[in-house]
């Protein structure tokens, strides 16, 4: 547009023209073009009254300098002198013209604080929107999530149950849990030998000695929090019934009470805290594996370990016994069959993390 085209008292180019298409053909542009100045409508070197009401289209507006050949994008309210690269603002007033500002120089602009109150109206429509958009993303999927979780119930209630019997011998759960939290997974003993130094004289040094490597970081946490993690994640998904239909129900109703956001939240908490569950049994399961027992027991034969205890395979486990103390069972079997695979359309939002909580 020519500058000297250019009258805001007349009515701009997006008179009346909802916020929706005035952002969607901005970012078109901004596709097109490393120059948002030249977007349609814009009042060039015009600063926007500041008795107009406006309304914040978009913002965080960035521009690739080298792709404009070194020049900044020129701000309606401290130009001509091109003034910013990014943090850009798209306003337009209620006569339809389009402004690009700075945050710091609108704000100084409308000294009233009406710029203020925009910005807060904005944030959380884009918080809205942003809402709206991960849940009819994930919309097909919520079913499938829910009955993923379904048949991870057995294994939950196997792994509290492992849990619980490892809480009745604390003494090894501690030595378990030091081994895998501070040393690598290494069970250790300490060795004491004499050795003659180059002055002739004698000493006693004590070294640590790895023994066997062990896995199963979940199964010796302090707390057990697998249960309300996952109670929290089946009882909200359960929400979105069993089809893509009843998802989406489920999502216009969330638009009609205003619920979108916190929707969107329970649902990012849902899917994260299935993560975590998924990734704390595979750690489970690795933990009551034969392999790591009989890692466990080469520490337990040693007899050089501070903390004494035995183990006697039985049917469907193992006993673990301090000295002098009562044994427990650790019931491998309830996962020594495989976990359920995660499906290969929920990979992607279920990818494997580090599992809360920890030691």
């Amino acid at each position: 547009m020519d500058v000297a085209t250019v009258d805001i008292l007349r009515e701009g180019l997006w008179r009346e023209v909802p916020d929706e298409r005035i952002r969607g053909e901005f970012k078109a542009h901004l596709k097109r073009s490393a120059y948002p100045e030249e977007f349609p409508g814009i009042a060039l070197r015009k600063k926007p009254p500041p008795d107009r009401r406006f309304r914040i289209i978009a913002r965080g507006i960035t521009v690739d300098a080298e792709r404009r050949e070194g020049t900044l994008v020129p701000c309606n309210l401290c130009g001509p002198a091109p003034k910013f690269c990014k943090e850009g603002i798209l306003i337009v007033d209620n006569l339809g013209w389009g402004y690009l500002v700075g945050p710091v120089c609108a704000r100084k602009h409308y000294a009233d604080g009406r710029f203020n109150i925009e910005w807060n109206r904005f944030s959380k429509d884009e918080a809205r929107r942003a809402a709206t958009d991960y849940l009819l993303n994930l919309a097909p999927l919520a079913p499938h999530l829910a009955a993923y979780a379904r048949e991870l119930i057995p294994y939950v209630d196997a792994a509290a149950s492992i849990h619980a019997a490892l809480r009745t011998i604390p003494s090894i759960t501690e030595l378990l849990r030091s081994a895998i939290c501070r040393h690598d997974g290494w069970l250790q003993v300490s060795v004491t030998r004499e050795v003659v130094g180059a002055n002739g004289r004698s000493r006693t040094e004590h070294e640590q000695v790895n023994v066997a490597q062990i896995v199963g970081r979940a199964a010796v946490t302090v707390k057990f929090a697998l249960d309300v993690k996952f109670r929290q994640a089946t009882e909200f998904l359960a929400l979105f019934g069993t089809d893509e239909d009843s998802a989406m129900e489920f999502i216009s109703a969330a638009e009609r009470e205003d619920g979108v956001i916190r929707a969107d939240a329970s649902l990012r908490k849902s899917t994260d805290n299935l993560r975590k569950v998924s990734a704390s049994l595979s750690e489970f399961a690795d933990f009551v594996s034969p392999q790591n027992f009989r890692a466990i027991s080469a520490y337990a034969n040693d007899p050089r370990g501070t903390i004494r205890f035995s183990i006697v395979a039985a049917a469907g486990g193992y006993y673990l016994k301090p000295e002098g103390d009562f044994r427990a069972m650790i019931r491998a079997d309830l996962l020594q069959s495989p976990l359920p695979p995660i499906p290969e359309n929920l990979l992607e939002i279920l990818a494997t993390r580090d599992p809360d909580p920890k030691p």
